[in-house]
């Protein structure tokens, strides 16, 4: 990542770790809800190329009703660029991880997955009162999450996206 001076205001206020951070840890929070051992940190790194993508987030459907193999089949635009934008935005999500993570939002369990700790400090709906935007990112974020839980195995899911760990 570069430093915060080199960074544009557009990159700094949209991919900030705190933001990131909390993307990973509501991804997070809905794979839990499926599989509580917890978010395989592998599947960590494709959460941001989804959510913050906004054709791929709108096109997202509103629940895991509709799986993610066939959402993806119907939907072969969602894989274009995919691979890059995962591969650009693994720096800030490792950095989003690192950053939640010092202030207690995510933790790692023993076996490296990772699990939703602790409290925003502004409370979460007072956040999301905030912004329609941020509201729809942080909810697809949460849905992500579930959506890898009910996918498979982490290999899986990557196969799916067509990306490679």
């Amino acid at each position: 990542m570069n430093d915060w001076a080199r960074r544009s205001p557009e990159v700094a206020y949209s991919l900030n770790p705190a933001y990131c951070g909390w993307l990973v840890r509501e991804a997070a929070e809905g794979y839990a809800g499926v599989r509580p051992a917890g978010l395989p940190y592998p599947l960590a790194l494709l959460v941001l190329p989804v959510v913050l993508h906004g054709p791929t987030r709108a096109a997202l459907p509103r629940s895991t009703a509709t799986a993610l193999q066939p959402w993806l089949k119907d939907r072969p635009e969602a894989l274009l660029g995919f691979a890059g934008r995962a591969e650009q935005l693994a720096p800030v999500t490792r950095e989003a991880i690192v950053f939640a993570g010092a202030r207690g939002l995510l933790a790692f369990t023993d076996d490296g997955r990772l699990v939703a700790a602790g409290k925003l400090a502004r409370g979460k709906a007072a956040v999301l009162a905030l912004s329609e935007s941020l509201k729809a990112t942080v909810q697809k974020a949460g849905l992500v999450g579930k959506w890898f839980a009910e996918a498979g195995e982490p290999a899986d899911v990557y196969q799916m996206w067509n990306v490679r760990p």
